[in-house]
């Protein structure tokens, strides 16, 4: 396949894949995370880093909003980035020992292939304070693939967010 039909291509995957997703936006049941056997009050050890949209990256296009365009938040519910193949967006979870509930409402190019979730901090000491802890999470809700499809689907001459489409099409057997 050369280039020039990587956005074709992309495009028809993630037709099928929305056409196999029913309308609604149902919180992903689990079924091909590797978390798959999850049941409420269980823990999953996950790597954590920590991110601020006080960072001098690739331009500081973005500033303070999130891969949904909305405001990062920080307060009793807070902002969170991972590989949406594996937590899609919307996924909420809460870190053992903090009472916030999190939030998968960003992605990142350095998290995409990776179990790490990157928790939003509002200044960069708190980030530098962060810096990477392996935690106890657990999750409330999962997101959704299709939510995640609809987000990713005119990004997909990015390579990380074809490589995020490619990932849940597969999960989804499209």
């Amino acid at each position: 396949m050369t280039m020039k039909h990587v956005p074709t291509y992309f495009a028809m995957v993630i037709a099928a894949f929305m056409a196999s997703c029913s309308a609604s936006s149902r919180p992903y049941t689990g079924k091909s995370l590797p978390y798959a056997s999850m049941k409420g009050g269980q823990s999953l050890a996950i790597r954590t880093t920590a991110y601020s949209d006080k960072e001098n990256e690739a331009g500081g296009r973005y500033g303070n909003k999130n891969a949904i365009g909305l405001p990062l938040r920080y307060g009793r519910v807070r902002s969170a980035a991972a590989d949406w193949s594996r937590f899609p967006l919307g996924t909420q979870f809460r870190i053992a020992g903090d009472k916030s509930l999190y939030v998968i409402d960003d992605y990142g190019r350095g998290l995409v292939g990776t179990n790490t979730i990157d928790i939003y901090k509002p200044t960069l000491s708190s980030m530098r304070a962060w810096g990477v802890r392996n935690v106890n999470i657990q999750i409330v809700r999962w997101g959704s693939f299709s939510q995640s499809m609809k987000v990713l689907a005119p990004r997909t001459k990015y390579e990380h967010c074809r490589q995020m489409a490619r990932d849940i099409a597969r999960r989804a057997r499209i």
